[in-house]
């Protein structure tokens, strides 16, 4: 009984599988686990890795942070991908000349021929994208960029720690 109730409650909200958030899901994790399963096998990186070589690629020389905000990764989850991608022999981090608390990468050579070398899969996915967006990808771009907005970089509020229980006295 409980369970048909829940499942009665959850229908008059619309909570199916079918809601955009669940949609969304249910694309991301498809999309990442056959671009990555293929860019894995072939050249030795994720669809992020790719991600944050391609962004080096673009500046040359970069701060981890830039690429963390290209991303849209938090610092922990970038520094363990960077010392991944240096331990693989794709990039090389060295002191940041303008801020000596930072870390600049940049691309080795390794790092430069595996881009090179995945661009024609990153770019298949690519084309597979705007062939699903059926002539929307304009639309479908801007409506990504406002869940982006609407939810980017906001970190829910910790909550409050209760006070720590005192033992009961006998």
């Amino acid at each position: 009984m409980a369970n048909e109730t829940l499942q009665l409650a959850l229908r008059r909200r619309g909570a199916t599988g079918d809601q955009l958030f669940s949609l969304l899901r249910k694309a991301h994790h498809q999309l990442v686990r056959e671009v990555d399963a293929r860019a894995l096998a072939e050249f030795g990186i994720t669809s992020a890795q790719g991600g944050a070589l391609r962004t080096i690629a673009e500046h040359g020389v970069c701060s981890l942070s830039i690429v963390s905000d290209t991303l849209g990764i938090n610092a922990s989850a970038m520094t363990g991908m960077a010392a991944r991608l240096e331990a693989m022999g794709f990039i090389e981090r060295r002191p940041d000349p303008a801020d000596a608390r930072a870390v600049a990468v940049s691309l080795t050579k390794k790092g430069e021929a595996t881009l090179l070398a995945s661009d024609d899969h990153f770019s298949e996915i690519e084309r597979r994208l705007a062939r699903a967006a059926e002539g929307e990808t304009g639309r479908v771009r801007a409506f990504l960029a406002a869940i982006i907005e609407e939810f980017g970089d906001r970190r829910p509020e910790k909550p409050a720690r209760a006070a720590p229980r005192r033992a009961a006295r006998p």
